[in-house]
């Protein structure tokens, strides 16, 4: 793939950002947010086929979100790449304020108008009593982040560990989606996310922020109990 017009300082840089494995609160199906839960059994044996998968490969540098879900499947690639990772907590899943911790089939009883509101998925509604992030507000997080680290690492590879709904919106974002549809995009849990970041040298409308190589990529989990299902 060729690099982007005009030249980028994050021309050649790759971002591998990679969806924590299972955790309790995808276990028992809770709308987590930045509830810090562990690892189930099955998270351990799909990291482990992470840390398979990355083996023998070279990164420039290892970040985690500070989530134990997150900095739990960082160490088996670290200890598959012998990267120290470090934590930054701008990586974090959505707040999903008051909603935290339920199921949805609770929200929907507990915060009922609210819910119903949701359904339409604004990109500038807060859930959980309005405290929570929207996705615009954690659309501009992930994607500052992310940003900040391609131009840290420029031209080189760089492996993220985050989670499932800040890297649905930042898919969005990289192309040009309207933030409601980031529900669309499902990364699963170990689910890799290969991008080519760059903006373009001259302003260009809509903003272009990178090249997609590949989404929710779970070749490591093929013909393996640990591969997750996919709701």
């Amino acid at each position: 793939m060729s690099g982007p017009p005009n030249g980028s300082s994050r021309e050649g840089t790759e971002l591998w950002i990679v969806r924590h494995a299972e955790s309790d609160g995808n276990r028992d199906g809770i709308v987590t947010g930045q509830f810090d839960v562990a690892l189930t059994p099955n998270g351990h044996l799909q990291a482990k086929r992470l840390g398979r998968r990355l083996t023998g490969m070279a990164f420039d540098a290892l970040y985690t979100s500070d989530l134990q879900r997150a900095t739990a499947t960082a160490g088996y690639a670290a200890a598959a790449t012998g990267l120290e990772p470090q934590s930054d907590p701008r990586l974090r899943e959505l707040d999903a304020g008051t909603w935290t911790g339920l199921k949805s089939t609770d929200i929907a009883v507990r915060f009922a108008d609210e819910w119903l509101a949701w359904q339409k998925r604004d990109p500038d509604m807060r859930r959980g009593g309005g405290i929570g992030e929207s996705y615009n507000m954690g659309a501009t997080r992930i994607t500052a982040v992310l940003t900040e680290l391609a131009e840290r690492h420029a031209g080189g590879r760089v492996l993220v560990i985050a989670h499932g709904g800040v890297m649905g919106l930042y898919l969005a974002r990289m192309m040009g989606l309207d933030l409601s549809h980031t529900w669309h995009l499902v990364v699963s849990n170990t689910g890799i996310v290969r991008v080519r970041p760059f903006e373009l040298a001259v302003n260009s409308e809509p903003k272009r922020y990178g090249h997609i190589v590949s989404v929710n990529d779970l070749a490591h989990l093929d013909g393996d109990s640990g591969r997750p299902d996919h709701s």
